[in-house]
């Protein structure tokens, strides 16, 4: 239900994209004379309050998904009317069909039926896929460094500074976008730094002053130190793991001190690590785009050349 507005005979409400129909009429101002540039004008009425009942005229385009048994497992308002919903989009689970027998070709996740007999089965979608290649990549890294370093430690970092110096008001470790350019004068560790940094490799571990004036006990240069690792999986395992899990942090910096730790991780801490509550969501992306998947074009021209061969040996045996 909602409400519009006549003031005289000029509707004053938008027009309403539905099936409405009035309800009710009442009058809200009262008539009698007025004058519009000297000329009287009467009315018995010169506002109304109408109040409508309105049920938009349905156009339901999922008949046919109902029609094919597909069960509705959610549903989103798209469009709001005076807090009603106009158009709502749905959706269905629809089954799909597999052939009964062997003759078949399987493509990726799709089965292709030979002889036209087909049964209908239930998909079901892996939600975990990305996580769990994400956890066995860090599985698999973790014992390639182990591997390399004779048995000691896994996703070792480095330690890297960049300054900001009050005297000539030198800052290496700008983060404001403008690139190389803007640190060309600082030494080949803070460009390192600042490079990894973009790449989400670091891992911050505090600031401290580098350099204090011995006099006014002013601090003159401050330097922010960072553990940088080799990929974004040691960079999540050991801030998550080793830091989030295992409480062990990243060495202490402060005050005048700097003393960052930045060790990989051992055998016996890494077994003590629970993957399946590290978030991988930085390297779902590099997962995927390493993947190597085979272009459309083609794939589609080697099914058609199975789908003559398989016709020919038929052929051959009938």
């Amino acid at each position: 239900m909602f409400k519009g507005y006549l003031a005289g005979l000029i509707l004053l409400s938008s027009p309403v994209l539905a099936d409405c129909t009035d309800t009710k009429t009442t009058c809200i101002e009262d008539g009698g004379t007025r004058y519009f540039e000297g000329v009287p004008v009467t009315l018995s009425c010169w506002k109304y309050q109408i109040d409508r009942q309105c049920g938009s005229i349905t156009d339901d385009n999922c008949k046919q998904l109902r029609a094919q048994k597909c069960v509705q497992i959610g549903s989103k308002c798209r469009t709001m009317l005076e807090n009603i919903c106009t158009v709502q989009d749905e959706t269905y689970n629809c089954p799909v069909e597999q052939c009964k027998d062997t003759d078949g070709i399987v493509c990726g996740g799709a089965f292709y039926c030979m002889n036209g007999d087909c049964s209908q089965t239930d998909p079901s979608k892996n939600k975990d896929f990305d996580k769990a290649v994400a956890g066995m990549a860090a599985v698999g890294s973790a014992a390639a460094d182990i591997k390399d370093t004779g048995g000691v430690k896994a996703f070792t970092g480095k330690a890297l500074e960049c300054s900001e110096d009050m005297i000539g008001f030198k800052n290496c470790c700008d983060r404001s976008g403008w690139g190389l350019d803007l640190i060309a004068h600082c030494d080949d560790d803070e460009k390192k730094l600042y490079q990894d940094r973009n790449k989400n490799l670091t891992v911050n571990v505090g600031e401290y002053c580098a350099h204090r004036d011995p006099i006014l006990h002013i601090c003159l240069s401050h330097h922010q130190v960072d553990c940088s690792f080799g990929s974004k999986l040691a960079k999540i395992v050991q801030d998550q793991g080793r830091k989030g899990q295992l409480h062990i942090p990243f060495g202490e910096v402060g005050g005048d001190d700097s003393h960052p730790d930045c060790r990989g991780i051992t055998p016996d801490e890494l077994s003590k690590l629970d993957f399946g509550k590290m978030d991988f969501q930085e390297v779902y992306q590099d997962i995927k785009d390493r993947l190597n998947l085979p272009d459309k074009s083609t794939t589609e021209g080697k099914l058609a050349e199975r789908i003559k061969e398989f016709y020919e040996q038929h052929k051959k045996h009938s």
